[in-house]
């Protein structure tokens, strides 16, 4: 039985060409700063737009860094793209749009301004008998840098994992996994969402006098300007 999952994301792709444009105008090898960046797969460790080469794409409030791509994934389509002020995602698709992948590739992805991550999340876009599994390995690279947990998309399912409260991640290695099991692959997408670290300090307010004291305090106001007046005179 043929079972297709269609990624909901489709909206947020701008045409290729216009994104070649902004990234070739604004960018300087070999880091790219845009709201969206879409490339190709180079090498191990290149994304290439236009004829200039990439290690590092820079976005509004995250960096993404440290590739290192199979040779299955050369040529390779990969999109990195804000979504709104909060959350950004990588997602990689065949070349030609659907293809059968087995293997891996990582990179590393890291907050800027000193915000924390609140979430992760793995969706794949599958054909065919329902076999397809994407497994999603994330390290906590700063503060931890510790094993953090494993998401598992099984036939194009969507999984996400929020983080605890306090957990103050800042930076993520990220490694995700294929096992095609004869299905097709459209794309991989993971999407990341982060907030400003929060702080418990609390600003003091001022206490407002009490009425006794508030009325005093006028009284003698009054009686200074009255002497004012009179000694004016």
């Amino acid at each position: 039985m043929l079972n297709t999952n269609k990624l909901t994301q489709t909206s947020l792709i701008v045409g290729v060409s216009a994104i070649a444009s902004l990234v070739s105008s604004i960018a300087i090898a070999p880091l790219a700063q845009a709201a969206t960046f879409s490339g190709t797969v180079k090498n191990a460790t290149t994304i290439t737009v236009g004829g200039i080469d990439y290690t590092s794409i820079m976005l509004d409030r995250a960096v993404y860094d440290n590739f290192g791509f199979q040779n299955i994934f050369f040529g390779d389509s990969v999109l990195i793209s804000d979504i709104g002020g909060e959350a950004h995602f990588l997602r990689l698709s065949p070349a030609g749009g659907v293809g059968v992948r087995n293997g891996n590739y990582s990179y590393d992805v890291a907050t800027k301004f000193g915000d924390v991550f609140t979430s992760v999340a793995l969706d794949a876009d599958v054909t065919g008998t329902g076999a397809y599994k994407v497994t999603k390995g994330i390290d906590d690279l700063v503060p931890n840098n510790t094993a953090s947990l494993n998401l598992v998309s099984n036939n194009g399912s969507p999984t996400e994992t929020g983080l605890p409260v306090g957990s103050n991640i800042t930076k993520f290695h990220i490694i995700d996994t294929l096992d095609n099991n004869g299905d097709t692959l459209f794309s991989v997408s993971n999407t990341f969402t982060q907030v400003p670290r929060t702080t418990t300090e609390q600003v003091p307010v001022p206490e407002l006098p009490e009425p006794g004291t508030l009325l005093g305090l006028l009284v003698m106001g009054g009686l200074g300007l009255a002497a004012k007046r009179k000694k004016r005179k």
